[in-house]
């Protein structure tokens, strides 16, 4: 549940802080996708290429995070200090 709820509070995050309605978007992921596309709005299209995406969102679970340079980071979700979910600008 951490990590779910981790993802909507990144997504939110990401649609108040960076994106611009007039823009497209692609945004990659970890996890299931079911959990959060019904919070996008449609200028964000899903990928699963990290090369093609915006944007990518991660939870630290797995550790699937540390394929990317870690100083893309622009946002944590955290508890307790503990990072859940984190938000990469790719591009």
């Amino acid at each position: 549940d951490y990590w779910g709820v981790s993802f909507k509070e990144s997504i939110n995050w990401l649609l108040t802080n960076e994106i611009v309605k007039e823009k497209q978007y692609k945004l990659a992921y970890c996890g299931s996708n079911n959990q959060f596309t019904y919070l996008l709005p449609s200028n964000i299209v899903l990928t699963d290429k990290l090369a093609d995406a915006d944007y990518y969102i991660c939870f630290t679970r797995f550790n699937l995070y540390l394929q990317l340079d870690q100083k893309l980071i622009i946002h944590k979700v955290e508890r307790d200090g503990v990072p859940l979910s984190l938000v990469y600008k790719l591009k």
